[in-house]
């Protein structure tokens, strides 16, 4: 049977833990938002379901942000949710700054997948890669000088 006087320090503990959070220095709300979007590698990809009519479709990716902050997904032209993208572009990503602390700060970007302009596609998969070193299909298809 756990003594009561543990329970009194360890709720002693989380409320100084509680009052030095509510006072400690923030980034400013975009700035956190940023800030952890940068240093995310996995996103909660949702997608309007082409199987199942009108419901959505939800899949864990791998992600990384451009030098601007957009998201960057790379999607097989096998995945369910690319084949979903294709028929209907709109889509949201969800991040959690800790997935593990569901009282912590969530994020949810609405948007439209688009594709990558020929162009920008070798600075994108180096964006891509920077972030995930392992992704091989990703480093093959880089056009090398």
């Amino acid at each position: 049977m756990p003594n009561a006087s543990s329970d009194d320090a360890t709720a002693d503990v989380f409320q100084v833990i509680k009052a030095h959070q509510e006072k400690a220095a923030r980034l400013p709300p975009i700035e956190e938002v940023k800030t952890i979007l940068h240093y995310s590698m996995r996103v909660v990809l949702s997608t309007f379901s082409q199987k199942h009519d009108g419901y959505p479709s939800g899949s864990m990716v791998d992600f990384a942000c451009d030098a601007h902050g957009s998201p960057i997904l790379a999607v097989s032209c096998l995945a369910v949710h690319t084949k979903d993208l294709l028929a209907n572009p709109k889509c949201s990503l969800l991040v959690a700054k800790d997935p593990e602390d569901r009282t912590d700060l969530v994020i949810t970007i609405h948007g439209d997948a688009v594709s990558v302009p020929n162009e920008e596609k070798d600075v994108i998969r180096i964006a891509y890669l920077e972030i995930h070193p392992d992704a091989f299909w990703q480093r093959a298809s880089l056009k090398t000088s």
